[in-house]
């Protein structure tokens, strides 16, 4: 499938998440319905992430099924992909998907940089309470990103959103 070249939607945000919040928002981990963003959006800064995702993409999000969180702490590398399509601009699992955000909760890990693609960017300890949100669909201009591998506890809150 042929793509437009488009304005690329990549958002970086400083300071996102307050001290007070992080072990709160890591606890989400053990969270069993992702898909419940009311009892996420009670914690102050996972509530602010929500609204500068309103603020910054094209549409509404829905913050509800299919759209999800989810803290996670994988330690092998994610090669390049797209969030809500495949490398080939097909439809994939996600392909409900339009934006992805996403924040580091901690610091004690070596490795771990987040990597996109066209135009390059690399994000090392500086997305630490930080959070960048990017556009992940077909008709969006999808941004190629990857993660590397890292040692140590890099926990990171994932946000994979639909809009209406």
């Amino acid at each position: 499938m042929a793509r437009k070249s488009r304005i690329v939607m990549r958002s970086f945000h400083r300071d996102t998440i307050s001290d007070e919040d992080l072990q709160s928002i890591i606890d989400l981990q053990a969270n069993q319905s992702r898909h419940d963003f009311d009892v996420a959006s009670k914690i102050p800064s996972f509530k602010r992430i929500m609204e500068l995702v309103e603020q910054t993409i094209e549409g509404q999000p829905l913050w509800c099924k299919p759209s999800y969180f989810r803290v996670e702490n994988l330690k092998r590398a994610h090669p390049f992909h797209y969030d809500g399509c495949t490398l080939e601009f097909e439809p994939n699992h996600m392909a409900w998907c339009r934006y992805s955000a996403v924040s580091v909760l901690t610091k004690d890990f070596t490795g771990g940089a987040l990597r996109f693609k066209n135009p390059d960017l690399e994000l090392n300890k500086e997305i630490y309470k930080s959070t960048i949100i990017y556009s992940s669909n077909i008709d969006n201009d999808p941004q190629l990103h990857s993660r590397d591998a890292h040692d140590g506890n890099r926990y990171a809150l994932l946000m994979f959103l639909a809009t209406r």
